[in-house]
Formats: C-alpha cells, structure tokens, sequence
C-alpha cells in the first residue's frame, strides 16, 4: 500500500464489486479522481479523453464516437491567444472547457467552436447523432484567422494561401474536382457473393505496438477529421493514468482494425479534406524507390542505343483519373487475396461512399481510392499485370488516348503503320518528348525544357521580392522557391544539355534575394549565398554548381533498378564520375567502381567544401584577415541556426525586416556603411563591414546581449533540474566572445573555434571556478558562444545535446530537432542585438553614412 499505483487493482476490485466495501470519497478528493460512469473503475477528472476512450470501447456506438469527435474540436481547441509566454492561461483555459464538458455544456461549447473555428462538415449519420446530443443547429462557421507563420505552422501558412488563390475560382474548381470523382455504385453489394472477410484474419495489437505508434507523431503533426492530434494522445499517455488510457486506445483502434466501429461513420473519418493544386500533364511514378527517374534513366539510354533505328518506337500510355476511378470492388477483392489482415479495415473504408470536404462544400467519394492511401499503390500493382490494357479496363480504368504519345526515333523517315495502335494516339516524329517531367532528346531540347521549368517559377520569385517581411521571404525563397524547384531536372538530365538554363535559374534567384533581404551583392557574396547554412552562407543551393551532383546520384542509386527494367543499361560511370570529381577537392573524390551507399546530400556537402576553399583562397592576400576570419566563424556549429528558425512571434523568433537584412549583409560580409566613421559610444571606429559595432564595449550592447543570454541560461538550467539530464547540481555561465575582436583575428582567421574553445578555458581556471565547483558536488558547465558568427564552443554544443536527449521522449520530437530549436533561439538572438548594435551607431549619426539598404 505503498503508493496509488501499487493500490490500483485493489481500488478498481471495489469499485466494481469483486470485494466488499467502497473506496471513501476522500480518497478521491485528495488524488482528483472519480469513478467512471462507464464502466465503474476508478479515472482522473484531468483526462477526461482517456474516459472518452473508454466510452467509445465499451459501447461503440453511434453516440459515443460522435462524442468522441466532437470533444478536441470543443474542448482541446487552442485558445484565442496562445504563445509561451501565455502557458498559464492556456491550461487555465482547456481546463474551464473540460469542467462545462463534464457538467453537461456540450451544446454551448460546440456552439462556441462553431462560430469561431473553421468549417466543419460531417456525415449525415455523425451529424444526425450529434443532434442527439444537443439541439439542431447548423454546422457551418467562418473561416480562422491565419496568421500560419507567426505560430510556427509553416505547411499550414502554404495550404491558406492556396486556399485564398483557389476561393477566387471556387465555383470553377469546385466543377473540376466534382469532374474528377465521378460516380458509381458501393462496393459492399458486390462482396457480399464472396462472404464475410475471413474471421481472425487481423491480428490483436499488443498495447506497447499501439503506444509506440501514438508517439511518433511529430509535433506539429495535422489531426484527423475527430480533430485529436497526436499531441492530445501523447499528454494523455503521460499522464498518471497512461495505462487506462494505452489500454482503452488500443481496444479503440482494434474495433477499427477489425471493421467494428459503425459503417455510418465511415464516411466521416474515411474521408478527406481536399487541397486543391495546380496540375500540369506530368505525373511520378509509385511503388519503386526512385522509379519515375529509373524510368527517365532506362528511356534515354534506349532512345540513345536507337536513334537511327526506323523500326522502333517509344510509346506512352496515359490512363484518365486513374487513382478516382479504379473499380472498389475489384480493388478490395486483390485486399482479401493479397492482404487479407488488411481487409476489413479497406472494407470498412471503402465498401461505402465516403464525403470530401472542400471550402465548406461537400463531395462523395464513389469510385477510385484517395491520393496519399497505400491501397493505391496495390491498385497500380494489380492494374499491371496480366496484358496491360484489358487488365486496365476490368478495373475500370481506361485509356487517355489523346495523352497517349507514339514517338518516332529516326524522325519522319520510320516504318510506324499507326493503324496498329488504338485511334486518337498522337504521333510525334521529332525523336524528342518529355516524359515524367524530364526531357529526353538533344541538348537544345533539353536546354529549353529546363528553360521553361525555369520561366514558370519567375512569378512566384517576383511576389517573395514584394514580400515586406524579409525574414518570411528568405525562408520560403530557400525552402520553395530556388534548388528545390530544379532539383529533379538536375537528377534526371545530363549537366552538361542544360548548363545555360541553370545559369539563368541561378542569377533569378539571387537578384530575388538581392530584392527582399540583401540589397545589391558582390561576386564573392553571390558565391557566399549558394553554400549551405552550415558551410557559411544562406543555403541558396546553386543549380549549376550542384547538378553534376544531383544526377550522378541518381544515375548511381537507380543502377540496380534500370538494370532490372532494361537488361543493356550501361551507363558511362567513369565519364559521369570524371566530371563530377571535377568540382571536388581531392580529399572528397569519388572512387572508381563507386560505393553503393553514395547519397547526394554527401556529394553537395563535398561541393559545398570545394567552394569555400576555392572563396578563403580569393582572400588569402593581405589586407583580407578579417574577412578570412569571418568565413571560418560563419562555419562553426550553430553559427548558421538562426537562418533555419520559422518566424513565430510567440516563441521569440520573429526579427523586424530592417534588422534581419542586417544580420543578413553581416554574414555576407557587405558593407553597412559608405565610410569608416567615429563610434558615437567609444573612441574607436565603425567600420564599414560592423565589425566594430559588435564588440564595442561602450552604449550597453554588449550587457543587454548577456543578460537575455543569461535568462535563457537560468530557463536551462530550471529545466535540467527538472529532467535530470546531469545526474544532479549543474552550474551553467553563459558568456560571449567575440572572434573579431583586437587580438583575435589573426587566430580565428586560421581556426574559426579558438576563440570560443579558449575562452572556455578561461572561465574554467577563472579563479578556480571548475575546482570549487566539483569541490561541492556541482558540475561547472561553461557555454561559450562567439558572438559575431554565434558559433558555440565544445561544452556548450555537448550541453544542448544532452538536454535535448533529456527532454526530447516528453516532447516528443527527436533529440536533433530540439537541439536546432535550443540553437535558433540562442543564435537569433546574438545576432538581432548585434544587428541593433548596428544601428544605435549610424541612425542618427551623420558622420557613417547611410546603411546600403536599398535594393537595385
């Protein structure tokens, strides 16, 4: 009777009857416990999801799992304003909705969800039981505000905008999606020759399989139609009472395994919320690793071996609508044979029409399997064998035939007899065309595809340079809008046929950035720019520089693949390896026969190496020690974690645009000003490059920048107490070094840590502080970090690993992603006091000049 856990079985027999007696309601009391109206046992009052669960278990009815879907939407909804900094109120506020739930407010609440939470459409059945619970209203409601970004939802802030592009043309999208899921009868009728689904053929989930599961979500992850997100499941599986709660989750999602729950709810929570896209002709290929650019690999090399060949063809066939409408019958049927554990819960997905919901329309989902399911996947699969078309046409696919291509190899001169082919295939007797997105033909022919891959991303370039935040603009230009746009062009088409089109690529991506953050670049800082954030510049990959990259990568990791598609594949490996290792130092050359596990990420950080040897070695003359020594700071770890920091206000991210572009031209190493002037604090001089300025010890810059650093120290070291990351007392002193500064140029410009590493040494032998400490059983833990670059010394990026391994199975996310977010709020915030150091010195003193802010 040691504690509540170990009386647990003792209670729950008591509560129901098993032994004689009651449990005193004092007990509850003192332990904020209730029995539960369910099923008699003992649960907290704080979890009340965990009790939901158990509702939806026992009874699994209708009514209980509209409970179940109403309750995160009524009551684990954020509130109006949320933030760190309003953690309080935030608990106060789910805790005030959870007390009107249990007291019976459930109508009151979902009205207040309804009017100001974003639309909600729900099945007729879940609707129809939802007015059971509550008196008819009409589940409507205006859209959220959106403010995506700022709380740090960076997928949310893209579907809103596309969201705002695609409600101008409701009306003619909502057409075309109806267009595309066309309609046709449920699939139950036509399994109900074929008997039940085999009895047991699912297999029981253990509780730990269902726990492990709920926790890897990531934070951040998107909730369901219920609208419970994978958070909600993590907290309440931390919880005092997580076994009732692992327990009464896994019997939930065995009833949905088993196809158990109520069919009426199907169409609810086997439904989908769409998002629409603009789409051109070209689709990828699934089910293979790598296989679109397989295909693309395997059709040059046999278009190349048949140029001159009258008698072959290449041929592409086009199915209309695939994924909408593939026969549900046919398709659960290759289930039951296939993946018969899988069946009932395809069937119970599937066997009925379900509803989409698209800006608070409604369509049926009657044919065809959603985008995104892997059931897809096994319709490819059966759709391919056999002979192809009729195959095709038993599962209700057809030929697009004015998609389907026919294209000659020796141009006009061919003996092709179209008759032979299905009416309405188009001939093309240029001996080029496009297929999966890549072009296969000649280098002129391929130059203009990338071209025009390359024009169609100019308008999305033009609106990030109008963008007035510059943070949010330099972001989504790394993220959406430079090597992310040409990156598979670069895999799948050979460097040297597009080398213009990249050049061309690479100038509009940095006159976009010269636009919205930087103002106008040098030769060096362009080069600069391209490398990655960790190499020292902004992580504006260049495509020219890394297309040689990209595409022996893939020509490398689809060998095995193309061999199997095409028996002759023998693509030239020392040829592509040659040029390659061309742009590499010789360190990081690629050997010949080239081991199998080379990735492109290896290959892009070797270029990247290259690169920045080849920029310290243009400013290896003298008179560039301080640039020299700026370039090795910018490469120590952390240095760069700010550029990768989404721009929430509520977490402290968020920089104002005029400081950001100069943290932005800091890195760059632009000048700020137009001429050396008089410091306004000190007798020194601001230079024109802001060396000064960040290591002036006059004005208060430098005891503002400590005592923020300084606070985030004391919240580390609270939340080491807490977590027990050092196995007991640790002392943590933040302190801040400058690489700049008088006397340590000449150090930094040969090693970028020495300055932090040594004043790390330091504050240890500083009066014997390390010694002291260890003399009283406290750990001395010192975090240095250079302040110009905001680079971290070797304890401090130790220390941030072993907090986040600490803390990082409670928060759910991986150590690595909480080590970047520790690094993004320590080093934003070095570098925006810098940047407003900055700025102290040349606002109102004429004698610096004007900052060169002004775009070209």
């Amino acid at each position: 009777w040691g504690s509540h856990a170990s009386m647990r079985a003792h209670l729950d027999d008591q509560a129901s009857g098993s032994l004689q007696g009651g449990i005193p309601s004092t007990y509850l009391t003192a332990r904020n416990l209730d029995l539960c109206s369910v099923c008699g046992l003992t649960a907290c009052q704080r979890k009340q999801g965990g009790w939901q669960l158990a509702t939806v278990a026992d009874r699994n009815s209708m009514t209980a799992w509209a409970e179940l879907c109403m309750l995160p939407k009524a009551v684990l909804r954020p509130p109006p304003r949320g933030g760190a900094h309003r953690q309080l109120q935030t608990c106060a506020f789910t805790q005030r909705r959870c007390a009107r739930w249990l007291e019976g407010e459930r109508h009151e609440l979902w009205e207040i969800n309804r009017r100001g939470g974003p639309p909600v459409a729900f099945a007729p059945a879940v609707r129809t039981a939802m007015m059971t619970l509550m008196s008819p209203s009409t589940l409507g409601g205006k859209p959220v505000a959106w403010p995506w970004l700022q709380r740090g939802n960076f997928l949310g802030l893209a579907l809103r905008l596309l969201t705002r592009f695609f409600w101008k043309k409701k009306a003619v999208v909502l057409a075309a999606l109806r267009a595309k899921h066309p309609t046709a009868a449920p699939a139950r009728p036509s399994l109900l020759g074929s008997g039940p689904c085999p009895a047991g053929s699912t297999p029981d989930f253990s509780v730990e399989d269902v726990v492990r599961a709920a926790r890897s979500f990531r934070c951040g992850s998107a909730a369901g139609p219920s609208g419970l997100r994978g958070e909600h499941l993590r907290e309440a599986l931390d919880s005092a009472h997580d076994d009732e709660v692992a327990a009464h989750l896994t019997r939930v999602a065995q009833l949905l395994a088993r196809g158990e729950a109520p069919l009426e709810l199907a169409q609810h929570l086997a439904g989908a919320t769409l998002h629409a896209l603009p789409k051109g002709a070209d689709d990828i290929g699934v089910a293979v690793p790598l296989g679109s650019e397989a295909a693309v690999h395997c059709s040059r090399h046999w278009v190349h071996a048949n140029r001159s060949n009258p008698n072959k063809v290449f041929l592409k066939l086009d199915f209309a609508n695939a994924f909408n409408t593939v026969d549900r019958a046919a398709l659960l049927r290759e289930v039951r044979l296939r993946l018969p554990a899988l069946s009932p819960w395809a069937e119970w997905c599937y066997s009925h029409h379900t509803k989409l919901l698209f800006q608070g329309e409604v369509l049926t989902s009657e044919a065809g399997v959603q985008q995104g399911d892997p059931l897809g996947d096994c319709a490819a699969v059966s759709a391919a064998v056999g002979r192809l078309v009729n195959a095709a046409r038993q599962l209700g696919l057809q030929l697009n035939a004015s998609k389907c291509e026919l294209t000659t190899l020796n141009g006009p001169q061919t003996n092709l007899d179209p008759s032979l082919f299905p009416a309405g295939f188009q001939v093309n007797d240029t001996g080029e065309f496009v297929l999966l997105g890549a072009a296969v033909g000649s280098p002129g022919f391929c130059h203009q595809h990338t071209l025009q891959r390359a024009e169609k991303t100019k308008p999305l370039l033009q609106a990030l340079s109008k963008l007035a935040d510059s943070q949010t603009a330099l972001l989504l230009l790394r993220h959406c809008a430079s090597w992310s746009k040409l990156v598979y062009s670069c895999r799948v088409t050979p460097p040297p046929f597009h080398q213009d089109a990249l050049q061309s690529y690479d100038a509009a991506v940095l006159q976009c950035l010269e636009l919205c953050c930087s103002g106008p670049l040098t030769p060096s800082a362009c080069i600069q720019a391209s490398l990655s954030t960790k190499t020292g510049g902004l992580g504006l990959r260049s495509v020219v520089r890394h297309s040689g990259a990209a595409y022996t990568a893939s020509v490398l990791a689809t060998l095995g693949t193309c061999s199997l598609i095409l028996q002759q594949y023998s693509p030239s490996l020392d040829a592509i390896i040659s040029n390659l290792n061309g742009t590499l130092l010789a360190a990081d050359h690629v050997p010949f026969p080239p081991p199998p596990s080379l990735r492109q990420q290896d290959l892009s950080r070797a270029v990247d190496r290259n690169t920045a040897v080849q920029l310290a070695s243009a400013l290896s003359g003298p008179g560039h020690e301080a640039a020299r020594a700026h370039l090795q700071l910018l490469q120590e770890p952390g240095a760069g974690a700010w550029l990768q920091a989404l721009p929430c206000a509520a977490l402290g991210l968020h920089v104002d645009s005029a400081l950001f572009r100069i943290m932005v031209r800091l890195r760059l190493r632009l000048q700020l000003h137009s001429e050396d002037a008089p410091c306004r604090f000190c007798d020194g001089v601001c230079d024109t490059y802001g060396d000064h300025a960040r290591v002036c010890p006059c004005g208060g810059d430098r005891t503002k920048r400590m005592a923020l650093g300084r606070g985030m120290a004391a919240a580390l070291q609270m939340c080491t107490s807490r977590t027990g990351a050092f196995g007991g007392p640790a002392a943590f002193d933040l302190a801040v070094t400058s690489g700049l500064r008088t006397g340590a140029t000449a150090g930094s410009a040969q090693e970028g840590g020495r300055s932090a590493a040594d004043y790390e040494a330091r504050k240890r032998a500083h009066q014997q502080t390390e010694a002291s400490c260890d003399a009283a059983g406290i750990q001395f833990v010192p975090l240095v970090a250079e302040a110009c670059a905001g680079g971290w010394a070797p304890t401090a990026v130790a220390t941030w690993k072993q907090v986040a391994r600490a803390v990082a199975g409670r928060a759910g996310d991986s150590a690595s992603v909480l080590v970047d977010r520790l690094q993004q709020s320590l080093s934003l915030t070095l570098q925006r006091e810098n940047a407003r150091a900055i700025l102290r010195r040349a606002g109102d003193n004429p004698s610096a000049g004007a900052l060169h802010f002004d775009t070209p």
